[in-house]
């Protein structure tokens, strides 16, 4: 009995080794899932190059852009920090020349003063660069919120000093103050008074070369030959007998001190407006070393 079992025992080992043997090889599929995730990886591996290729050809029309665009600071390599001695060596020489003079000389024309170094950098400043056409609040061009405080902050400073209701800063000289307080109050054709160039009047008050010779009928006083002072007789007799509807008093050229308070007189008398040109004598007057009006 052990014989035979072994012997059967051994021919199924047999069968069962031919029958591996002999089964064929067979791989086996995918599921239909691992198929399709494969595909979409060869596809995403594609569009991804693609978009590889799209970048790089970007990146090349970016490069030959702006190798082809204008480089303000190749054609303009010192615009903006070169000082005037680096750009202009002619205005830098006049300007020395002009600091020298004014260092060696002294002025007698009240309206020329030696500013500080404060004054010099806020009128060099970047707000040259603004046009601010209008008034602070009320501009015909936009980012201007900035100059509106420079010129708010001088307006009040100047009523401070001068002790003035009202006050208007925009004027560039006194000729465009004059002009502009000229034309406020009369009219082309009317008649003003005041003091003629010959006595150190200004072009302003109605000397023939000027606007105001032309725009209004000029009357105009002048000064004692004894002392160079106003003389008021003149003036009253002036007022009397061409009725203007504007005096102006004041000068440019005329180192004495103006009685405000005389000419307010003569002014009341034949109903005429007073215009006061104080341009030259502003700062005496706002330190207190000349009467103000």
């Amino acid at each position: 009995m052990s014989d035979t079992t072994e012997t059967n025992v051994s021919k199924t080992e047999a069968v069962e080794t031919v029958a591996v043997e002999a089964a064929p090889v067979v791989e086996a599929e995918a599921p239909a899932t691992e198929v399709a995730d494969d595909a979409t990886v060869a596809k995403a591996d594609e569009t991804a190059s693609d978009d590889a290729k799209a970048e790089d050809t970007k990146e090349e029309v970016k490069t030959e852009e702006t190798s082809n665009a204008i480089d303000p600071k190749a054609l303009f390599p010192k615009f903006f920090s070169a000082s005037v001695s680096d750009s202009d060596y002619e205005i830098r020489k006049a300007i020395d020349k002009e600091y020298r003079r004014q260092q060696e000389e002294i002025e007698l024309i009240a309206s020329e003063n030696i500013v500080s170094r404060a004054v010099i950098e806020a009128q060099g400043s970047v707000l040259t660069n603004k046009y601010a056409e209008g008034y602070p609040g009320r501009r015909y061009y936009g980012g201007c919120e900035h100059v509106d405080v420079v010129e708010n902050l001088a307006i009040e400073r100047a009523k401070k000093l001068f002790g003035a209701d009202f006050i208007n800063v925009q004027p560039n000289s006194g000729s465009q103050a004059n002009q502009g307080a000229l034309m406020a109050m009369i009219k082309p054709g009317d008649t003003i008074l005041g003091m003629s160039l010959d006595a150190g009047g200004h072009l302003t008050h109605g000397a023939k070369p000027n606007q105001s010779g032309k725009w209004f009928n000029a009357v105009q006083y002048g000064v004692k030959k004894a002392d160079n002072l106003i003389d008021y007789d003149e003036v009253l007799a002036q007022a009397k007998e061409h009725k203007p509807k504007l005096i102006i008093a004041g000068g440019s050229a005329i180192p004495r001190e103006i009685d405000f308070a005389k000419f307010r007189e003569i002014a009341d008398e034949v109903g005429a407006f007073l215009m006061v040109d104080m341009a030259h004598i502003a700062g005496l007057v706002a330190t207190g070393q000349h009467p103000s009006p």
